[in-house]
Protein backbone atom coordinates (compact mmCIF):
# COMPACT_ATOMS: atom_id res chain seq x y z
CA UNK A 1 0.00 0.00 0.00
CA UNK A 2 1.04 3.79 -0.90
CA UNK A 3 0.77 6.15 2.08
CA UNK A 4 -0.66 9.32 1.28
CA UNK A 5 0.83 12.83 3.23
CA UNK A 6 -1.46 15.63 3.41
CA UNK A 7 0.57 18.65 1.82
CA UNK A 8 1.67 21.52 3.96
CA UNK A 9 4.27 24.13 4.38
CA UNK A 10 6.14 21.55 6.23
CA UNK A 11 6.15 18.97 3.14
CA UNK A 12 6.56 21.33 0.43
CA UNK A 13 10.33 22.82 3.34
CA UNK A 14 11.71 19.42 3.51
CA UNK A 15 11.37 18.83 -0.72
CA UNK A 16 12.80 22.11 -1.21
CA UNK A 17 15.68 21.13 1.24
CA UNK A 18 16.08 17.71 0.04
CA UNK A 19 16.17 19.15 -4.17
CA UNK A 20 19.13 21.74 -2.62
CA UNK A 21 20.52 19.08 -1.17
CA UNK A 22 20.57 16.86 -4.28
CA UNK A 23 21.35 20.15 -6.31
CA UNK A 24 24.61 20.56 -4.37
CA UNK A 25 25.96 16.88 -4.65
CA UNK A 26 24.95 16.61 -8.12
CA UNK A 27 27.19 19.73 -8.67
CA UNK A 28 29.97 18.53 -6.77
CA UNK A 29 29.61 15.41 -8.36
CA UNK A 30 29.80 17.16 -11.85
CA UNK A 31 33.03 19.19 -10.90
CA UNK A 32 34.85 15.86 -9.42
CA UNK A 33 33.93 14.35 -13.01
CA UNK A 34 35.73 17.16 -14.91
CA UNK A 35 39.01 16.88 -12.47
CA UNK A 36 38.56 19.60 -9.73
CA UNK A 37 38.36 18.35 -5.87
CA UNK A 38 34.60 19.94 -5.54
CA UNK A 39 35.41 23.09 -3.61
CA UNK A 40 34.93 25.55 -5.92
CA UNK A 41 31.11 24.90 -6.16
CA UNK A 42 28.83 28.37 -7.04
CA UNK A 43 24.90 28.86 -6.65
CA UNK A 44 25.03 28.79 -10.08
CA UNK A 45 26.34 25.33 -10.59
CA UNK A 46 23.59 24.22 -8.22
CA UNK A 47 21.41 25.88 -9.50
CA UNK A 48 21.96 24.33 -13.18
CA UNK A 49 22.42 21.01 -11.34
CA UNK A 50 18.71 21.13 -9.85
CA UNK A 51 17.48 22.02 -13.32
CA UNK A 52 19.04 19.30 -13.98
CA UNK A 53 17.92 16.63 -12.07
CA UNK A 54 14.77 14.07 -12.94
CA UNK A 55 11.52 14.34 -11.45
CA UNK A 56 10.93 12.76 -7.82
CA UNK A 57 7.98 11.62 -5.52
CA UNK A 58 8.29 14.14 -2.29
CA UNK A 59 6.48 14.47 0.77
CA UNK A 60 4.40 17.20 -1.50
CA UNK A 61 3.74 15.08 -4.32
CA UNK A 62 5.76 15.38 -7.71
CA UNK A 63 9.33 17.51 -7.17
CA UNK A 64 9.99 19.03 -11.04
CA UNK A 65 10.84 22.40 -12.30
CA UNK A 66 10.60 24.83 -15.28
CA UNK A 67 13.94 24.93 -16.44
CA UNK A 68 13.21 28.13 -18.00
CA UNK A 69 12.32 29.92 -15.08
CA UNK A 70 12.95 27.63 -11.64
CA UNK A 71 9.20 27.67 -10.92
CA UNK A 72 7.65 24.32 -8.83
CA UNK A 73 5.79 22.26 -10.81
CA UNK A 74 3.36 21.17 -8.83
CA UNK A 75 -0.52 20.77 -7.65
CA UNK A 76 -1.34 23.56 -5.83
CA UNK A 77 -5.01 24.82 -4.14
CA UNK A 78 -6.28 28.43 -4.91
CA UNK A 79 -7.92 29.39 -1.93
CA UNK A 80 -10.31 32.82 -1.95
CA UNK A 81 -10.60 34.41 1.81
CA UNK A 82 -14.74 34.26 2.46
CA UNK A 83 -14.60 36.53 4.85
CA UNK A 84 -11.72 39.55 5.79
CA UNK A 85 -13.01 39.12 9.23
CA UNK A 86 -12.20 35.82 9.68
CA UNK A 87 -9.45 33.01 8.47
CA UNK A 88 -12.29 31.25 6.27
CA UNK A 89 -11.15 29.89 3.10
CA UNK A 90 -12.08 27.95 0.26
CA UNK A 91 -10.81 26.04 -2.60
CA UNK A 92 -12.00 28.23 -5.80
CA UNK A 93 -9.54 26.05 -8.10
CA UNK A 94 -5.83 24.12 -8.95
CA UNK A 95 -2.58 25.64 -10.29
CA UNK A 96 -1.51 22.58 -12.28
CA UNK A 97 1.75 21.19 -12.84
CA UNK A 98 0.97 21.87 -16.48
CA UNK A 99 1.39 25.06 -15.38
CA UNK A 100 -2.26 25.77 -16.33
CA UNK A 101 -4.96 27.15 -13.46
CA UNK A 102 -8.62 25.71 -13.34
CA UNK A 103 -11.34 27.59 -11.41
CA UNK A 104 -13.67 25.69 -10.32
CA UNK A 105 -15.98 28.28 -8.58
CA UNK A 106 -16.68 31.99 -9.03
CA UNK A 107 -14.23 33.98 -6.97
CA UNK A 108 -14.87 36.36 -3.75
CA UNK A 109 -14.03 39.72 -4.22
CA UNK A 110 -13.09 41.98 -1.49
CA UNK A 111 -16.75 43.61 -0.11
CA UNK A 112 -18.46 40.35 -0.88
CA UNK A 113 -19.23 40.06 -4.98
CA UNK A 114 -18.64 37.67 -7.28
CA UNK A 115 -17.52 41.05 -9.98
CA UNK A 116 -14.53 42.33 -9.28
CA UNK A 117 -15.31 45.91 -8.17
CA UNK A 118 -15.63 48.86 -10.56
CA UNK A 119 -12.07 50.70 -10.03
CA UNK A 120 -10.00 47.53 -8.92
CA UNK A 121 -6.90 47.35 -10.97
CA UNK A 122 -5.99 44.75 -13.19
CA UNK A 123 -2.65 44.51 -13.46
CA UNK A 124 -0.18 43.37 -16.64
CA UNK A 125 2.76 40.75 -15.94
CA UNK A 126 5.30 42.33 -13.58
CA UNK A 127 3.19 44.03 -11.84
CA UNK A 128 0.51 43.81 -8.70
CA UNK A 129 -2.20 46.00 -7.22
CA UNK A 130 -1.29 48.09 -4.39
CA UNK A 131 -4.14 49.95 -3.45
CA UNK A 132 -6.01 51.27 -6.19
CA UNK A 133 -3.51 51.07 -8.88
CA UNK A 134 -0.40 48.58 -10.49
CA UNK A 135 3.04 48.64 -9.39
CA UNK A 136 6.18 47.16 -11.22
CA UNK A 137 7.34 43.96 -9.20
CA UNK A 138 10.95 43.98 -7.50
CA UNK A 139 14.04 43.00 -9.91
CA UNK A 140 14.18 39.03 -10.14
CA UNK A 141 10.48 38.98 -7.89
CA UNK A 142 8.69 38.11 -11.21
CA UNK A 143 9.09 35.79 -14.26
CA UNK A 144 7.80 37.49 -18.19
CA UNK A 145 5.85 35.69 -19.88
CA UNK A 146 7.09 34.01 -23.50
CA UNK A 147 5.57 35.36 -26.10
CA UNK A 148 3.12 33.30 -27.77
Amino acid sequence: QRATVTCSATSYSYDAAVTLILGISEAVRLQKQNGDDGSRVSSYDVLLAMRSLDPFEGLSGEVKFASDTNDRLGYFMILNQNNLSLMEYSVVGTALPSGEFQIDQNITWPGGGQMRPLGYATCEPGTYVSYDSCVHCEPGSAQPLEQQ
